[in-house]
């Protein structure tokens, strides 16, 4: 059960991350 969590956290942040970037592109 933890450890899908983190799996969930994990491509949460990811997700930001990309987002992040295509708004540092975008720009």
């Amino acid at each position: 059960m933890e450890q899908k969590s983190l799996e969930y956290f994990k491509e949460e942040l990811l997700k930001q991350k990309q987002d992040i970037l295509s708004d540092a592109t975008k720009t």
